[in-house]
């Protein structure tokens, strides 16, 4: 049954051979949506760390540019 728009809206007529694919396919996309959820979530673990990384890193970095800054000045 298709809409006018030529979207299948139900499954009519199915063979056999068709009906085993979907079973198939159906394991394989519920896994594939759980590794996707675990990937963005992962991805934004990893944007949490990175941004915490960088606000750690920043007073030390700007200490050792200012104490670079006067020994080239002493020079």
């Amino acid at each position: 049954m298709k809409r006018r728009c030529g979207l299948v809206c139900g499954w009519v007529g199915l063979r056999w051979i068709d009906r085993q694919l979907l079973a198939g396919l159906h394991p394989a996309f519920t896994r594939c949506l759980r590794q996707r959820e675990e990937l963005e979530r992962s991805t934004q673990d990893h944007g949490t760390f990175a941004n915490a990384a960088s606000q750690d890193l920043t007073v030390p970095f700007r200490a050792i540019r200012n104490t670079a800054g006067w020994v080239e000045e002493d020079l």
